[in-house]
């Protein structure tokens, strides 16, 4: 079952299974270092709407919700 990153809590890794949205989104996300098999952490989730900080590779990354969206995840 695909979910997206928002039921996930701080501190757990899931690994990314597509990317869905429209292709600039895609293509942003993909230009970001986002593919399918790649593994996430969510660094912090803000409140309010705020942004998710993210750690992919060796990176950190702030998505917006409409961002986080567009990302299919599976548990690790």
């Amino acid at each position: 079952m695909e979910k997206t990153l928002r039921p996930f809590s701080n501190g757990k890794k899931i690994k990314l299974d597509q990317i869905i949205g429209d292709s600039d989104t895609v293509e942003r996300l993909i230009d970001m270092g986002f593919h399918p098999g790649i593994e996430i952490e969510v660094i912090n989730k803000m409140v309010n709407g705020g942004p998710y900080i993210l750690r992919i590779q060796s990176g950190f990354i702030a998505l917006r919700e409409e961002e986080v969206a567009c990302l299919k995840v599976v548990g690790l």
